[in-house]
């Protein structure tokens, strides 16, 4: 498979994409059947004009973490997600991997539940 047959495939799931599913607005005006480009990057964390090469097959090989945002962004389910990964020639993680990089959103969280852990143990 080719980065053409990824950007083809990114492109039809970006306009499968029920709206309400992801929380857009539906005005009354709208010509796009599912996301525009801007708002599916918008989702997904990338900018629009990466989305834009990568459906264009101009940019051809995106890292696991951007076809897992996109993924996410895009709701696949889990037979198209590996369809997914496989067009970007990665293979999908199983539900038991653990992601080497901990987000510090996380990181924030895990640090204060500790804090708060520890002055709720120690006696008054």
């Amino acid at each position: 498979m080719d980065s053409w047959d990824f950007g083809r495939s990114l492109r039809m799931w970006r306009d499968h994409v029920a709206l309400e599913d992801v929380g857009v607005r539906v005005g009354a005006r709208r010509r796009a059947t599912g996301l525009r480009r801007e708002e599916l990057a918008a989702l997904s964390g990338i900018s629009a004009d990466y989305l834009t090469r990568l459906e264009q097959g101009r940019a051809t090989s995106p890292s696991m973490q951007v076809v897992e945002s996109l993924a996410r962004a895009l709701r696949l389910p889990d037979g198209e997600r590996e369809v997914f990964y496989r067009l970007a020639s990665h293979t999908v993680r199983g539900p038991e991997v653990v992601p080497f990089r901990v987000p510090p959103s996380v990181a924030r969280y895990w640090t204060a539940s500790r804090a708060l852990r520890s002055q709720s143990t120690t006696p008054q």
